[in-house]
Parts: C-alpha cells; sequence; structure tokens
C-alpha cells in the first residue's frame, strides 16, 4: 500500500545516484563522508576523474542539503 504525500511535500525527483536521503541530519552525514571521501582521494594521488566525480557528488549533496533546509524552513 503506499500512501501520497501530503500537498505541501513534493515528491523527491529520481537522481541517477540512487535514492537521496530526506533527513538534513542524513544529507550532512552524507556530505561529511564525501568531504574525508576527497581527502583520502587527495591523499591517494587518485585520477582527475575520480576527483571531479567526487566533487560532482559533493556539489549535489550541497543542492539537496540547501533544498532540505529551505523546506525546513519554510514549514516551520
Amino acid at each position: 500500500m503506499s500512501a501520497a504525500l501530503p500537498s505541501h511535500q513534493a515528491a523527491p525527483s529520481p537522481s541517477p545516484w540512487g535514492p537521496r536521503p530526506s533527513s538534513v541530519e542524513a544529507l550532512q552525514d552524507l556530505l561529511g563522508g564525501l568531504l574525508l571521501e576527497r581527502e583520502d582521494l587527495r591523499r591517494a594521488g587518485a585520477a582527475p576523474f575520480r576527483l571531479e566525480h567526487n566533487r560532482r557528488e559533493i556539489a549535489r549533496a550541497h543542492r539537496e542539503l540547501a533544498r532540505a533546509l529551505g523546506a525546513l524552513h519554510a514549514a516551520g
């Protein structure tokens, strides 16, 4: 059985990177993990394409966090 989302809550759009975390805390955790991964990649001398992929993931996580924070404050 599927539940409908309240009218003020938009359904998350599909992502080529998999399901998106919805809570601010989960997004902060995701972002922190991506930043640690970037440090590890740099330390290991990773290929530029790996660093670019990680940079894009960090940017995506920032956007999602900004949206989640905006929605949180708009609801409050």
